[in-house]
């Protein structure tokens, strides 16, 4: 709020002297670790050197000012450097700079573009396993190399804010709503562009090297998911190589594992079904049962996989996702082929009480009882899920009950399904015959 200017003549040096008072609330900005960490934050890449006191030696037991200036930050970073002059390596190194602790990245993209607009930077893919909010806001956002923020939202794709590294660009509006950023011409021409650019690269890696593609096809399964289920575009370019793995470790681009599966796994109403486990230990019997019936099997065990799982649905034609613990196995894929049952109806309805009196219907959890014709070898009791309210139960818990709530509260519907040709069955039926003659 008050100010001094003084005349005065300087003719040995150029530039400009600007002394600042600080109050006395704030006096942290006084702390030499503080200066650094704003330096460090807003001006470590700024175009013209930052003179930060005096490099510093070890002498007689302590540190000591040297009469070298110590220039803090870096005026030719990466992003500013021709491609062709840089390593593998180089961009290890920059990202360790950036973020010092992390583990190193899986891919990166040099972004060079100047029409229609003016954008450079490097992204990486860090390996993404779980929470993503924790991983978010890792891109930081320059303008001719000054900071201007970490928070890219409505600049790119929501699930492009799961990268790390820097875009730098004079052509981005600064200091206004997000809702004018949205709006804006220019970005959303670099938010098309940085996407094209991803979904580029990833297709690159997958046709040039796919072996290196599936061996980190885990670790960036999660961003491929959130891009596909959040951006129509992303998943146009990224159908060709997205993966699906199945129990056994392997591999399959979406068009490979229909013609795999499609002979098998097409039911009577000519829909193709892919089944998968979301927990290969405690679907262990079921994953078991649909091998034994030359079923393949896909892992979905992601936290994003009932969403995407949704949106292949969506996309593929004739095509129904079915978990291996939805029903008992001859059920999981309808053919035309009926067994007959050895318990009349009468004789069901007779039994079913006997079994609803030993199912334990308490908190959250309610068995229906059902009958089916099975082969005599085939389990005599299985308990089951019902596909669709378990899967919006999945995606009410990830989604954080938004729009999905009625899923979320809702508890547990299993289906006790019993063997009506099993002797098991059979004895129970004839125990149960004796007992009413009586």
């Amino acid at each position: 709020p008050e100010y001094i200017l003084e005349e005065t003549d300087r003719r040995s040096t150029r530039g400009t002297d600007i002394v600042l008072h600080i109050s006395a609330e704030n006096e942290e900005f006084l702390d030499n670790t503080r200066i650094k960490e704003l330096l460090n934050k807003y001006c470590k890449f700024l175009p013209i050197p930052i003179v930060f006191g005096k490099e510093q030696e070890w002498k007689d037991g302590a540190y000591v000012d040297t009469d070298k200036d110590s220039v803090i930050n870096n005026t030719t970073p990466l992003w500013t450097r021709s491609p062709a002059e840089l390593e593998d390596e180089d961009y290890m190194d920059f990202y360790r700079v950036l973020y010092p602790m992390s583990e190193d990245p899986l891919f990166y993209i040099h972004l060079n573009v100047d029409y229609p607009f003016n954008l450079t930077g490097i992204l990486y893919f860090p390996k993404i396993r779980s929470n993503i909010d924790f991983q978010k806001n890792k891109i930081q956002l320059y303008s001719n190399q000054v900071f201007v923020t970490d928070s890219v939202e409505g600049i790119v794709p929501d699930f492009l804010t799961l990268l790390h590294g820097v875009i730098d660009s004079p052509d981005i509006p600064l200091n206004v709503s997000r809702s004018y950023l949205q709006s804006d011409h220019n970005v959303k021409k670099i938010s098309g562009y940085i996407t094209k650019k991803v979904a580029d690269r990833l297709q690159d890696i997958f046709k040039n090297d796919r072996a290196q593609f599936e061996n980190k096809w885990d670790d960036l399964k999660l961003f491929m998911e959130y891009g596909m289920v959040t951006d129509d575009k992303f998943y146009e370019r990224a159908d060709q190589f997205t993966l699906l793995k199945n129990t056994e470790g392997k591999y399959f681009t979406l068009e490979e594992y229909r013609t795999l599966v499609e002979p098998n796994q097409t039911d009577k109403n000519k829909n193709v079904i892919y089944l998968y486990t979301s927990d290969e230990q405690a679907q262990y019997s079921f994953i078991n049962d649909a091998r034994d019936k030359g079923y393949d099997v896909l892992v979905m065990d992601g936290q994003l996989d009932a969403h995407f799982i949704n949106k292949l649905e969506e996309k593929l034609k004739e095509t129904r996702f079915v978990r291996v613990d939805a029903d008992i196995v001859s059920r999981l894929i309808e053919k035309d082929e009926v067994l007959e049952s050895k318990l009349t109806p009468e004789q069901q309805n007779e039994l079913r009480p006997v079994f609803e009196a030993n199912t334990p219907n308490e908190g959250d959890e309610r068995y229906f009882v059902t009958f089916e014709a099975l082969n005599e070898n085939d389990a005599p009791v299985t308990i089951t899920q019902n596909e669709f309210m378990r899967r919006m139960k999945d995606m009410s818990a990830v989604s954080g009950g938004n729009g999905m709530g009625f899923y979320g509260n809702m508890g547990d519907m299993l289906n006790l399904v019993v063997n009506a040709n099993h002797p098991l069955v059979q004895q129970i039926n004839a125990d149960k015959d004796k007992a009413l003659e009586k």
